[in-house]
C-alpha cells in the first residue's frame, strides 16, 4: 500500500512544494534587482548610519547586541572600510541579477546583507527581514539553472524542469509565513471586528502620502480595505498551500496578494518592503504559467543566428543572448556552415541573422530584430528601431568588432565553460530541514502556540544566520502616534535656525507631507524610533551627530552651540474625533566644541531633558 501511495503522496508534495526552474529564475532576478538597488541607495547615507562618526558608533553597539551577533562591518568605523564592503555587496547582487555563480553570489549577498543589519539595527525595515530571508533559502537552490549566465555556460544542465527539496518547501513557506503569521499576530479589534485599521493606519501623515488621504472620507470603504487584508492574510496562505486545487487556488491568492502590495506602494510610505513582498510573490508562478506562455509565443522558433565558427568567444556571446533573451527554440550555428550566411559574414564581417520569413540581418539590424523577438526585451527593440538608433546600433557593433579579439580573451578569461552542479547535496538539504523547522517553530512562538522558551532555545541558531521571525506590520493594531520634529538651534553669532532642516525658517507648523520631509524611509524610521521611549538612550549619539554635521565645515561665527529636540506630538483620534497637538522636548544638547574639555559627568554636554514623554 505504501508503495503505491507514494507516487500519488510525491505528486501532491511536488504540486505544492516544487517549484519550477523557471519560475527560480524570475525569483532570482527579482530579488536580485531589489537588493541591487537598496545597496546603491545606502551609499547616500553612509557616515551617517554605518561609521563611528554617524549616529551609532562602535563603541556603542558593542553594548546593544548580544553574544549571538556578527557583523563585517564592524571590523572598522571608516567610511572607505564601509563603501568597500557596500561596493562588494552591490556587484555581488548584480552577479545574483545575471546569475553569475548564481548560489555563491546568494551567499555572498546574505553574508553581506546580515552583517549590515547587524552593523546599525535602529534603521531595519521589514524589508531587510524578509530579503535577508530570502537570500538565506536561496543558497540551497538551483537559482541559476535558467535564464543566467550559468546555464548559458553549462555543460552539465539540469534537464528536469522542477525541484522539490527541503529547501524549496522552505522558501516556500517563508513566503507564505510572513501574511499567515502577521495575521496571527493582528489581534487587536481595530482589524476585527471593528475593522477600523486601514483608517489608523492612513491617518499617520509619517506613513502615508499626502494623496492617502482622499481614502479617509470613505469610512465604508476603509472598514472593507481592513477586513480585505486581515482575511487575505489570514486565509490567503492557507489556500496557497491546499494539496487539492492548487494551481486555480495559488493564482488567485497570488493575484490578490500582489494587489495587495501595489495598494501599500500607492498609498503607504513603508519602504522597500512591498517590492521585496512582491519579489517573493514571484516563488507561487507555477510551470504551467510559462508553458501557456511559451505556447502563445514562439520564443525563436524558426530563427537562426550565424556567429563565427572559428570564434570561441562569439559562441559564448550567442549562447548569452539566446538566454537572456529568452529565446530557446533559436539555433546557433557557425556562420561557415551555411553558404549565404558565410558570403554575408565574409561581406559585411558581421554575425548573421536569418529570421522566420528567410529575411537576413545584419549588424546592429540584427540585435534589435533579436530584441522585438525576444518576450522580455521586444519594447527595447521598438525603441531602438528608429533611424537615429539604429546608427548608433551598427556603430556600437563596428566598435566590439573592431576589438574582437581583446574582447574574445575577455571573455574566455572570465565566462568559461563549466560542470557545476546547480542542485545543493543531502547534507545541506538536511540543514535546511532543520533549519525550516526552528523557522516554523520560531514563527509559532511568536504567536503563542509554543512556550515563550522556545526563543531562548533557537536564539544561538537563528540569530546568527539573521533569519528571525517578526512579521509585526501594524499589529497587534496601528499606533496612534503620529507627529515631526523641529530642533530650534542656536548659532555662535546669537542667531536661531531649525537643524533638521538647514536654510529653512525656524518654524514648528505642520510639514506639507510628514512623510515625504524625511530624506527618505531609513531616516524615517530612525526618527520615529527616536521617540519612542524605549530608544531614549540613543537620542545623545544622534545629537551628537548633528553636532559634528553642522560644525563639520561651517565658519566660526556660523557655529552651532546648542540645540533641542522637539517631537510635534499629534494622536490619531477615533474616527469623527478631533486630533490635538502636543509638544514634546525630547532632548537638550550642547555642542562642546572640539578645544574645551566636555562637563563633568555629561560626556559632549548631552543630557534629558526631564518633561515626561508619553509611552508608544
Amino acid at each position: 500500500m505504501i508503495n503505491r501511495a507514494w507516487p500519488l503522496v510525491r505528486a501532491r508534495l511536488d504540486e505544492v512544494f516544487g517549484i519550477d526552474l523557471r519560475t527560480l529564475a524570475l525569483f532570482r532576478v527579482c530579488v536580485g534587482t531589489v537588493l541591487f538597488i537598496d545597496m546603491i541607495r545606502r551609499f547616500s547615507d553612509l557616515r551617517a548610519f554605518y561609521t563611528d562618526q554617524g549616529v551609532l558608533p562602535r563603541s556603542w553597539l558593542a553594548q546593544l547586541e548580544g553574544p549571538w551577533r556578527f557583523s563585517l562591518h564592524a571590523a572598522s568605523g571608516g567610511a572607505w572600510y564601509e563603501a568597500l564592503l557596500l561596493a562588494v555587496a552591490v556587484l555581488a547582487a548584480f552577479a545574483l541579477m545575471i546569475g553569475w555563480r548564481a548560489r555563491l553570489a546568494a551567499f555572498v549577498s546574505w553574508l553581506l546583507l546580515a552583517s549590515l543589519c547587524t552593523r546599525n539595527p535602529l534603521i531595519l525595515l521589514g524589508g531587510d527581514y524578509l530579503l535577508t530571508c530570502l537570500l538565506f533559502w536561496a543558497m540551497f537552490l538551483p537559482i541559476g539553472a535558467r535564464f543566467s549566465v550559468d546555464a548559458a555556460l553549462s555543460q552539465a544542465p539540469l534537464e528536469n524542469t522542477r525541484h522539490l527539496s527541503w529547501a524549496s518547501a522552505a522558501l516556500t513557506l517563508q513566503v507564505l509565513s510572513v501574511w499567515f503569521f502577521g495575521a496571527l499576530m493582528k489581534t487587536g479589534h481595530q482589524w476585527w471586528p471593528d475593522g477600523t485599521a486601514v483608517y489608523y493606519t492612513l491617518s499617520l501623515d509619517g506613513y502615508s502620502w499626502p494623496w492617502s488621504h482622499w481614502l479617509l472620507h470613505f469610512p465604508r470603504v476603509m472598514q472593507g480595505l481592513t477586513y480585505f487584508v486581515y482575511w487575505l492574510e489570514m486565509l490567503g496562505p492557507l489556500l496557497a498551500l491546499s494539496p487539492f486545487f492548487t494551481r486555480p487556488l495559488r493564482f488567485v491568492v497570488m493575484a490578490l496578494l500582489t494587489c495587495m502590495h501595489t495598494g501599500f506602494l500607492l498609498l503607504l510610505a513603508i519602504g522597500f518592503f512591498p517590492w521585496v513582498s512582491l519579489s517573493s510573490l514571484t516563488v507561487l508562478v507555477g510551470g504551467w504559467v510559462w508553458e501557456r506562455l511559451a505556447r502563445r509565443r514562439p520564443l525563436g522558433e524558426g530563427v537562426r543566428l550565424y556567429y563565427d565558427g572559428q570564434c570561441g568567444a562569439c559562441l559564448k556571446l550567442a549562447l548569452l543572448l539566446r538566454t537572456f533573451l529568452i529565446l530557446p527554440r533559436m539555433q546557433l550555428q557557425p556562420a561557415q556552415s551555411a553558404p549565404r550566411a558565410e558570403t554575408l559574414w565574409r561581406n559585411q564581417k558581421s554575425w548573421v541573422l536569418i529570421d522566420e520569413n528567410d529575411r537576413a540581418w545584419l549588424k546592429g539590424q540584427a540585435l534589435i530584430a533579436l530584441l522585438r523577438r525576444s518576450p522580455a526585451f521586444f519594447w527595447l527593440g521598438a525603441l531602438l528601431s528608429g533611424a537615429g538608433l539604429r546608427r548608433a546600433a551598427d556603430a556600437l557593433h563596428d566598435f566590439l568588432a573592431g576589438h574582437k579579439e581583446r574582447l574574445a580573451r575577455w571573455i574566455d578569461a572570465r565566462l568559461p565553460y563549466h560542470q557545476r552542479r546547480f542542485t545543493s547535496g543531502r547534507i545541506a538539504q538536511g540543514v535546511a530541514a532543520l533549519l525550516m523547522a526552528a523557522c516554523l517553530a520560531w514563527n509559532l512562538a511568536t504567536v503563542a502556540l509554543l512556550p515563550f522558551g522556545t526563543f531562548a532555545l533557537l536564539t544561538p541558531i537563528i540569530y546568527p544566520l539573521r533569519i528571525e521571525q517578526f512579521w509585526q506590520m501594524f499589529a497587534p493594531f496601528p499606533f496612534t502616534d503620529n507627529g515631526w520634529y523641529v530642533m530650534p538651534g542656536k548659532l555662535a553669532d546669537g542667531s536661531s535656525v531649525d537643524v533638521l532642516r538647514p536654510g529653512k525658517p525656524l518654524s514648528y507648523d505642520k510639514p506639507w507631507s510628514i512623510a515625504l520631509d524625511f530624506p527618505n524611509q531609513r531616516w524615517q524610521v530612525y526618527e520615529n524610533r527616536m521617540y519612542d521611549h524605549r530608544f531614549a538612550q540613543h537620542r545623545l549619539y544622534w545629537a551628537r551627530y548633528l553636532c559634528r554635521e553642522w560644525n563639520r565645515e561651517a565658519p566660526e561665527d556660523k557655529k552651532l552651540l546648542s540645540f533641542n529636540i522637539v517631537y510635534m506630538l499629534m494622536r490619531t483620534p477615533p474616527p469623527g474625533g478631533t486630533a490635538h497637538l502636543e509638544q514634546l522636548v525630547l532632548w537638550r544638547h550642547q555642542c562642546v566644541p572640539p578645544q574645551a574639555p566636555p562637563p563633568e559627568g555629561e560626556e559632549g554636554g548631552a543630557q534629558l531633558d526631564s518633561h515626561p514623554q508619553a509611552p508608544r
